[in-house]
């Protein structure tokens, strides 16, 4: 898990280097690169994922970026699938070091079965679904 530093900016510099390099070194996307086979991200609209130099950046990978709608945020499945979860799990907790969150939501992260990530995927694709057929206008 790739955690930025405290007082590190996410721009489209640190997202290329620290995000989408360390991807492209992942496990699963290595494999798809031997067959060839494109690899394809769904990222939100937040600045740093739509600079040019972000958009360049696919145009020389296996990878793709899939196009996210204006004003949709409940596509992301951080935010419908993941941040509540985390919310209410952590909502008494305290924290005495930045070092302390961060293992604490990776051994949250871990401790998920696989059917917990897969109903948040499953829940995406429907979403998605209910994008598309709004023809990508926002929806409730």
């Amino acid at each position: 898990m790739n955690v930025r530093l405290q007082n590190a900016k996410l721009n489209r510099d640190y997202f290329i280097h620290n995000v989408l390099e360390e991807i492209e070194r992942n496990e699963i996307v290595e494999d798809a690169k031997k067959c060839k086979k494109k690899v394809h991200f769904h990222f939100d609209n937040a600045p740093s994922h739509n600079y040019a130099a972000v958009i360049e950046y696919f145009t020389h990978s296996l990878m793709s970026m899939v196009p996210h709608p204006p004003y949709s945020q409940d596509l992301s499945p951080c935010d419908f699938g993941l941040f509540g979860t985390i919310y209410v799990e952590f909502k008494n907790c305290s924290f005495e070091t930045e070092d302390e969150l961060i293992k604490a939501v990776i051994n949250f992260c871990e401790s998920k079965s696989s059917d917990f990530w897969e109903k948040i995927f499953l829940s995406w694709i429907d979403r998605l679904k209910e994008c598309i057929n709004a023809g990508g206008e926002y929806f409730e």
